[in-house]
């Protein structure tokens, strides 16, 4: 009708207003503006290598640190009990072949355990550098894996014994838990840890 009159709501202009963040693409910026933008860029490349950097540090000395307070804490539990027992004297001589060369010669008495040469073993300046997690100890002659309940006896005299180095855990989570609860735990004759090199180790 003619005398039909239209309302408008004020509100609604403003409803349909919108605002439109304008960020200029790189080829419109000028030239200070672009280089701002790149070394912006590169500090921040920068700080991330940094961080990647300072973190794989800490994680590798921390790997260390538990390799060492692992070896140690073997070491104490082998030397146990051991006073006399320390290949110092013994009418049984026995020559360890050490990983990677060398040699590390040893008298013994018959009937001593066979956990005294894995302290011979872990005490030698090739453990003290390598931190082993354990040791093997193989013969040549017969081929055998020297147990825990093993003695040292006379025909073990003027033999070589291997030494094959236990790997340590792969997974940061079980190596590092060491760290945490550094209180000897597992066997002192490999664990379940792999043996570098076994098959290398004792001649046929």
């Amino acid at each position: 009708p003619l005398g039909a009159v239209r309302i408008i709501d004020a509100d609604v202009q403003h409803f349909f207003e919108f605002q439109v963040d304008f960020d200029p693409a790189p080829d419109l910026e000028d030239e200070e503006t672009a280089k701002a933008r790149v070394a912006n860029a590169i500090e921040h490349i920068k700080a991330l290598e940094k961080q990647q950097k300072a973190e794989a540090c800490s994680l590798e000395e921390r790997r260390l640190e538990a390799r060492k307070v692992h070896y140690e804490s073997q070491l104490q539990l082998a030397r146990q009990g051991l006073a006399s027992d320390d290949g110092s004297r013994g009418e049984v001589e026995v020559s360890l072949r050490l990983p990677k060369g060398g040699a590390l010669r040893g008298s013994f008495r018959d009937g001593a355990p066979v956990i005294a040469l894995v302290a011979f073993a872990l005490q030698s300046g090739w453990a003290q550098d390598v931190h082993p997690w354990g040791v093997q100890l193989l013969t040549s002659f017969p081929r055998k894996v020297l147990e825990e309940t093993d003695t040292i006896t006379k025909a073990l005299h003027r033999t070589a014994v291997s030494v094959q180095e236990v790997r340590a855990p792969e997974t940061d989570e079980e190596l590092l838990q060491v760290l945490s609860a550094p209180a000897p735990r597992g066997s002192l004759f490999g664990g379940d840890g792999d043996v570098t090199g076994a098959s290398e180790a004792v001649p046929e």
